[in-house]
């Protein structure tokens, strides 16, 4: 009876040390190589982003940001874009483990690039659908080329601000494995909001405003008015 109970106890020991390695092995490739690494079918499924793009090409390859990644913003970026690039970043590392280094001037590989053009380009066309004029409209995009060397996000101030969110969109669904893409998106009118009741029950505290405000900006809203 003595030495059944002792096989029984060692075979319990051994199945808890054995979940445990698993568990501990997934927690350091998720930590390691990036979040959802270890489902590499995930990454070939489509992603949902919102607002949907008015352009998006998926191509071959993925870019995997790494330890050695840097942020680059171009000399055109002002403080504001400096500002927003630190709090990318914070969101960055809450969505992948990295946190690239954040610097100025000409990037390389391997890099996410920032570069500020505030002149329309040839893809900047109003359709019918649109109600503003470019300057309100076309102010707010912006162009996101992901390639497995680096990614380039080109656009006015407040446009760049939007491809950031959208690279925040795309590793919460992939990981620090992002796809191969080409985006180009603007939004449709000049403002875009959230209407909050805050009258009616708990009134919420400013710091749980600061962190709606965030997910606003996840999905490109501009205006919060609290009632």
């Amino acid at each position: 009876a003595g030495r059944s109970t002792a096989e029984a106890a060692w075979k319990r020991m051994k199945s808890g040390l054995r979940r445990q390695g698993e568990r501990t092995g997934s927690h350091f490739l998720r930590n390691s190589t990036g979040k959802n690494l270890m489902d590499r079918n995930k990454r070939r499924k489509p992603m949902i982003l919102i607002p949907q793009p008015k352009k998006a090409e998926r191509r071959d390859g993925e870019f995997t940001i790494g330890y050695g990644s840097y942020l680059v913003l171009d000399e055109s970026c002002g403080p504001l874009l400096t500002k927003q690039a630190m709090l990318f970043l914070d969101a960055l590392e809450e969505e992948t483990g990295y946190r690239p280094a954040l610097t100025r001037g000409k990037g390389r590989d391997g890099d996410i690039i920032l570069r500020r053009e505030d002149a329309l380009g040839p893809e900047d066309v109003l359709g019918p659908e649109d109600i503003l004029g470019p300057e309100d409209v076309l102010g707010q995009g912006y162009t996101l080329e992901i390639r497995p060397e680096g990614i380039i996000l080109t656009g006015g101030e407040k446009g760049l601000w939007h491809g950031m969110q959208t690279i925040l969109q795309m590793a919460g669904q992939q990981g620090a494995v992002l796809p191969a893409m080409s985006i180009h998106d603007r939004p449709d009118i000049r403002n875009r909001g959230f209407y909050h009741d805050v009258t009616r029950g708990r009134v919420p505290k400013l710091d749980w405003l600061k962190k709606l405000a965030d997910r606003m900006a996840r999905y490109k809203l501009n205006q919060m008015q609290l009632y």
